[in-house]
C-alpha cells in the first residue's frame, strides 16, 4: 500500500480539531446521538461544542 509509505504531515490545528470532534462523535453514535453545534457569540468569536442526546429521544 502506497499510501502507508507516506511520511505523516502534521495537520493544520483547526483540522486536528475537527477531527477529534469527529473521532468523539463517533464513539458516542455507538449508544447515543451527537452534533457537533457551531455558535456565533456576539463578540465575534465561534464557540463549537457536541451536543448529545441519548438515543431515546
Amino acid at each position: 500500500m502506497k499510501v502507508m509509505e507516506k511520511k505523516a504531515v502534521p495537520m493544520p490545528e483547526d483540522l486536528e480539531r475537527e477531527w477529534n470532534e469527529v473521532r468523539v462523535c463517533f464513539r458516542l453514535l455507538q449508544c447515543r446521538r451527537a452534533r457537533i453545534v457551531t455558535k456565533r457569540m456576539p463578540d465575534g468569536s465561534v464557540k463549537r461544542y457536541t451536543e448529545v442526546r441519548k438515543a431515546g429521544e
